[in-house]
């Protein structure tokens, strides 16, 4: 007691003394948050100097406060937010020459046209003779295409003596010269913008860029490293040095760069998202998770960063990880005000892919349009298509001309068999972006699908002709390619792969892994298997992460009888892609079937059932070979498994091929009620299977009415039926228990002895078969060695009878000598034998030999 008195008393005093010291810690608290206000504010506050010019220029600190912010959000790779920022100023401000330049600029690099020609077009009615806004012009006039009218803006700029010596100009310049095929002159006016502003970061960039599209890969590493120099901590030009080596194949000079721009600007967002695509093709999951988190903790619920992190989830086949990453997006959302915009928002692809704030509390802003779609399409793939086509319409709703979103949703109901559904979306992007490039290749597709060869190809032509992304460029090159390989012309469908890598080339954009991956299929259908394998490899190059060129490069590989080259590929494969079951399907069943190691193809099947517990064909290829191995228990086991999956993954031969084994088994009532099940899913139309019984709840969206009566009432039919063949197959096996266990001891001995003499029956078979197959190969090696014989034989005669046709010339011969010379070396023992006479003489004594000698 005495002890823990003791113990009490510093307490105590401690406890008297608290709240004094809580006031002093209050008060340095307040201090030193009233020392951040200020030192924040100090930052937030220009610098004297420039506080003096913009008075001289009759700014506020109100509008520089916003071009400084909508910059750094540009620099950062928030478009979105940056076109926020200067529309915002622009409303308060409308006569900003700044901000109408820096407006019409950005709305020109997005494509939005129409705003960015007004804007700059008010601007140069202001200001002709602006460098600024003739440059901007000139620039915008070059993306629409309009080079003459481009080339005549940046002649007068450069007349208006614009500082730097026209670095600015110059480089934008170049860089429409080079979008137009001119290289040469495009390599003139950089090097003049290098020699005006040496220090011009962005003219190493671009000039870079084309040399890398020219195929002069050292140049433009040289160029990158130049820019790098004078620019050491340039997020933006060390983020596009990363992607060329990444385009060479080089990650981990990639990741370098990557990281070295992080540490320069931890605010760009491009960086953080290549980073992590680096990360995972380098097999670092973790460090890639790790890199985003960062980002998110960074940038909040950006809806880029969430967008690029689900398709990088979703490209490694993890679906849940995917719509986990998405619904804090959705969370975030929920938790806003609705005409709060203060999200920012995301660079859209398409003209009008962005958008204002938030329309409704939980949908998600015109600006998470993007997020939208890449949530619709892995619902899609999923097999979920009732949440698909929620989403797909969620973002319509906000975005209505998105062309993403249009073509997405079109996708979607032909994947479900609805071309009426699909043609109207089209017809929807078609009036809003004619010269879309996946557009002309869906239209291609389709109409290849119809037999309608002209058409197809005359699709496929205008895509290759349109100015969009190089992607959907490459796709009306595949689309073409595969279309004269249809019609039989191999060397023209050669040549179109050829052309599509010039054309990209041409551009400045590296072949994508899947271009890469077509032409190597092409290949191999083609007949050539070495050509295949190194565009394989060039595939895998473009892109480690891309599970398909491995699977593909898998296939291939064991055609070619590559066994371990072949095992390689799929391990690649299944690392990238764990959740996809065709990976282990192709594994396991070369296991099986080449390599005969039934044992390692179940262990692999294992894996995967347990990876992909809703792949039916995985547990039906599991079963067939543990019944192949003599365990059918566990293969009714692993059947009714496959027999469980939900509706949309059901897989009729699984129970076609349960009931095959079953009847030979003698579980003839099991095998009939399988049998049904399995004519019950035939019924069910396969693209109508989502819709029918769907995960997402609810029918798919495009069978009402009595059809969708129709496809419900099937369904039911056949989730009936395959719980009739379940309960079959359950009841079967408790009466054969019960039979065996209610047997007497002599009928059981007596079924044991029959099946011994069963067994010993097989055996014998079996060595008899053996013994005939030994026999066979016994005589089969007598006649061989018999036609051996022969053949000596024959050989023999027709030396014999040679040499009896050549002893006559040569005893004519001799006797037309005279016989008087002695011939050198002794005679041919055939030529001997010719010569002597048919009845040949005693031999004669010693004595009498030598007397007769010469």
């Amino acid at each position: 007691m005495a002890a823990g008195a003791a113990g009490q008393q510093p307490l105590q005093r401690q406890q008297r003394a608290d709240p004094h010291q809580q006031q002093e810690q209050q008060q340095e608290q307040e201090q030193q948050q009233q020392q951040e206000q200020q030192q924040q504010e100090q930052r937030q506050q220009p610098p004297r100097d420039e506080q003096q010019r913009w008075a001289a220029r009759g700014v506020t600190r109100e509008q520089a406060d916003l071009k400084r912010r909508a910059k750094a959000a540009q620099l950062a790779g928030r478009t979105e937010e940056a076109l926020e920022l200067l529309t915002r100023g622009l409303d308060r401000f409308p006569g900003d020459m700044h901000l109408l330049v820096a407006a019409g600029s950005l709305n020109s690099k997005v494509g939005r046209h129409g705003e960015a020609a007004e804007q700059l077009g008010r601007a140069l009615a202001a200001q002709p003779g602006n460098a600024h806004a003739l440059t901007a012009a000139a620039a915008a006039a070059g993306r629409r295409g309009d080079a003459a009218a481009a080339r005549e803006l940046f002649a007068r700029a450069l007349d208006a003596r614009p500082p730097r010596g026209g670095a600015v100009a110059l480089q934008a310049w170049a860089v429409m010269e080079a979008a137009a095929g001119d290289a040469a002159a495009a390599r003139a006016l950089f090097a003049r913008a290098r020699g005006a502003d040496p220090d011009q970061v962005a003219v190493y960039c671009a000039w870079a860029q084309l040399e890398a599209g020219s195929g002069q890969p050292e140049a433009a590493r040289a160029l990158f490293r130049e820019g790098a120099r004078r620019a050491p901590r340039h997020a933006p030009h060390l983020h596009a040095w990363a992607a060329f080596e990444r385009a060479g194949g080089d990650w981990l000079e990639a990741r370098r760069i990557l990281r070295r721009a992080s540490e320069a600007d931890p605010s760009h967002l491009p960086t953080a998202i290549s980073l992590a695509e680096a990360e995972f093709a380098l097999g670092a999951a973790a460090r890639a998770r790790a890199v985003l988190e960062a980002a998110a903790a960074a940038f909040g619920p950006h809806p880029r960063l969430l967008s690029a992190w689900a398709a990088m989830e979703a490209g490694r086949q993890a679906v849940p990880a995917a719509r986990r990453v998405l619904d804090r997006l959705w969370d975030a959302e929920r938790g806003r005000a609705p005409g709060d915009g203060s999200s920012g928002g995301s660079d859209s692809s398409s003209g009008d892919g962005g958008g204002g704030g938030d329309s409704s509390g939980g949908g998600g802003g015109g600006a998470h349009v993007p997020a939208l779609v890449t949530a619709a399409k892995l619902e899609s793939r999923a097999g979920a298509a009732a949440r698909a086509e929620e989403l797909y319409a969620r973002a319509l709703e906000l975005a209505p001309s998105n062309a993403a979103a249009l073509h997405g949703f079109a996708e979607h109901w032909l994947g479900l068999g609805e071309a009426q559904q699909a043609e109207a979306l089209l017809a929807r992007l078609e009036a809003a972006e004619p010269r879309n490039g996946r557009l002309c290749h869906t239209r291609g597709l389709m109409a290849r699908q119809r037999g309608e060869l002209a058409e197809a190809r005359a699709w496929f032509e205008r895509g290759v002709r349109c100015e969009g992304p190089p992607e959907a460029v490459l796709l009306n090159f595949e689309g073409l390619a595969g279309l004269l390989e249809f019609q039989g012309d191999a060397p023209a469908a050669r040549a179109c792969f050829a052309a599509g890598a010039r054309a990209a080339a041409a551009r400045g954009r590296p072949l994508s892994s899947r271009f890469f991956r077509e032409a190597a299929l092409f290949e191999k259908r083609a007949g050539a298997p070495a050509a295949a394998a190194a565009l394989f490899r060039r595939a895998a190059a473009a892109d480690p992460r891309d599970y398909k060129t491995w699977l593909a490069w898998g296939v291939l590989e064991r055609r070619r009888r590559n066994l371990e080259a072949a095992a390689e590929c799929f391990a690649a494969a299944a690392r990238l892609a764990p959740a996809n079951p065709h990976v282990w399907y192709a594994w396991a069943a070369m296991e099986a079937r080449d390599s005969r190691d039934g044992a390692e193809a179940r262990r692999l099947l294992d894996r995967a059932t347990r990876l992909c517990p809703r792949s039916a064909p995985l547990w039906m290829e599991y079963a067939l070979l543990q019944w192949d191995a003599g365990d059918p228990s566990h293969a009714r086991a692993l059947f009714a498994s496959g027999a469980r999956v939900p509706l949309p993954h059901q897989h009729p031969p699984l129970f076609e091929a349960w009931a095959r084994r079953e009847y030979e088994s003698g579980r003839t009532r099991a095998a009939a009620a399988l049998q049904r099940a399995g004519e019950a899913l035939q019924r069910l139309r396969p693209r109508r299977l989502a819709a029918a019984g769907g995960e997402g709840g609810g029918g798919g969206g495009g069978g009402g009415g009595e059809a969708g009566l129709g496809v419900a009432a099937a369904a039911a039919a056949a989730v009936e039926a395959i719980e009739a063949a379940l309960r079959a197959v359950v009841e079967e096996a408790a009466a054969a228990a019960r039979s065996r266990r209610r047997r007497p001891p002599r009928e059981a001995e007596a079924v044991q002895q029959q099946q011994q003499k069963q067994k010993q029956q097989q055996q014998r078979q079996r060595q008899k078969q053996q013994q005939q197959q030994q026999q066979q190969q016994q005589q089969q090696q007598q006649q061989q060695q018999q036609q051996q014989q022969q053949q000596q034989q024959q050989q023999r005669r027709l030396r014999s009878a040679e040499a009896a046709e050549a002893a006559p010339a040569a005893a004519t011969a001799a006797a037309a000598a005279g016989g008087s010379r002695r011939p050198r070396g002794r005679p041919k023992r055939a030529a001997a034998a010719a010569a002597a006479p048919p009845a040949v003489a005693a031999p004669l004594p010693a004595a009498a030999a030598e007397a007769n000698a010469p």
